[in-house]
Parts: structure tokens; sequence; C-alpha cells
């Protein structure tokens, strides 16, 4: 057994000691720097290939126009529609008294005093007669743009009721049916020489001198169809 004395007279040992202490103190105080300077080099050659691709998705638009014969199952919107049909058993003075009966969030009123020449409005957006109104509807007949060139506003005294085939009014701001329509679009289609023959004369009348006359005349010969249609209203 070594006395205390005999310690304290090896200087060697008690100085490597303290090497030893001083050692390992360095290298717990080293080490974090060094893991967080590896984790930077790492992050610097890190290889992108690992980054996680999704599949391609195809994005397929639907053509809104009925004219041009797609469903309207297939529009995203709540299309409402009216046929032929309905045009002739309610017998209204015009298209935009038509839709105010039959069809939801429509409104109409005469702001000048003309039951021919009504503003319909539809979820707050306009399609009137009245040049500097704000219009917000489009009208299509057969795929064809009838809003007036000056203004975008619609003369439903100059549509006839008996030239209709059907009526959709589909809406939503889409951009296919060109400008100003921010709420909507109404899509006419037209009576065909293969499905209407014969001729047809109606005549209505009202108060205050009011009158109204139609006349339609269709048929077909081989391959070749003839329609026409006149309306006269007061």
């Amino acid at each position: 057994m070594m006395s205390p004395s005999a310690v304290s007279r090896n200087p060697h040992a008690s100085m490597r000691a303290a090497y030893l202490v001083s050692i390992l103190t360095l290298v717990l105080v080293s080490s974090p720097g060094m893991a967080e300077e590896g984790d930077r080099q790492d992050e610097g050659t890190r290889s992108p290939a690992g980054a996680i691709e999704l599949p391609v998705i195809d994005v397929i638009a639907t053509t809104p126009l009925p004219a041009l014969g797609t469903p309207l199952d297939k529009v995203p919107a709540n299309v409402q529609s009216l046929t032929a049909e309905d045009v002739e058993e309610q017998n209204h003075l015009d298209l935009s008294e038509m839709l105010f009966e039959n069809i939801g969030s429509v409104n109409i009123n005469a702001a000048q005093n003309n039951p021919f020449q009504n503003d319909l409005e539809y979820r707050g957006f306009l399609a009137s007669p009245l040049v500097g109104s704000a219009i917000g509807l489009s009208l299509y007949m057969d795929g064809v743009r009838i809003n007036e060139g000056f203004g975008d506003t619609v003369n439903w005294d100059l549509i006839p009721q008996s030239a209709i085939s059907s009526v959709d009014l589909i809406p939503g701001s889409n951009p296919l049916f060109g400008l100003n329509t921010l709420g909507g679009a109404i899509a006419l289609r037209t009576k065909s020489g293969f499905a209407y023959q014969g001729t047809e004369v109606e005549a209505s009348g009202g108060s205050f001198g009011r009158w109204a006359v139609e006349a339609e005349h269709g048929g077909y010969h081989g391959g070749f169809e003839l329609v026409s249609h006149l309306q006269r209203a007061r």
C-alpha cells in the first residue's frame, strides 16, 4: 500500500491527470459545433433527387353552349331550362316575362313603362334594353351572341317566342360567353323545319291599346328545311 507521502512525491502523475481532464473538457465543448458544421455540409451536398414528384393532372374543360350539343349535366352549375311546350302553353308577352314566371332568382321591372322592354335581373345582374345600364348577362341564339353591339343591351321585343325551341339559363361568370358575362348567360335554340311543320298564327291584345301578332311557318323538302317567324307588338 502506497502512503500519501509517496503520491505527493510523484508530481508527474498529477500533471498527467490534469492534462486528461483538460482534453476531455475541450472535446465535450467542441463536439456540438462540429456536429452543426457536419449538418451544414450535409445540407449543402444533399441531392435533390429525393424530391416528391406529383403525377400529371389533365384538366378537360366543357363547352357550355347547348347549341353545340354539350349535355347540360356536364355543366358545373344549376342550369334551368324551358321547352317550346312551356312557351306555347303559357303565352307570355315576351321572353323576359316568361323567364320571370319560370326561372328562379329572376326579377323584372318595366322601368320605361313598357312591358315589352323590361329590365331583367338575375342574382343582381342585369339584362336591359336601356343604353347605359350595367349589363351583366349575355344572350345567345343558336350559339350566336345577340346582345346589341353598342352597350350590350338586350331587346326582348325582337325575339319571337314562336321561334324558341328551348331556353337554358346558365349561371356563373364563364369567360367563354364573352364580355360582361358576370352573372350568367341565356342560351336560346330555335325551331327547325324537320321538327316543326305547318303554319300557325297567333294574336293577342290588352288594355291601353296593347296588341301583338305572331306567325310561324316551317317545313322541309329532302335535306333542306325552311323556317320563318314574324312578330309585331305594340
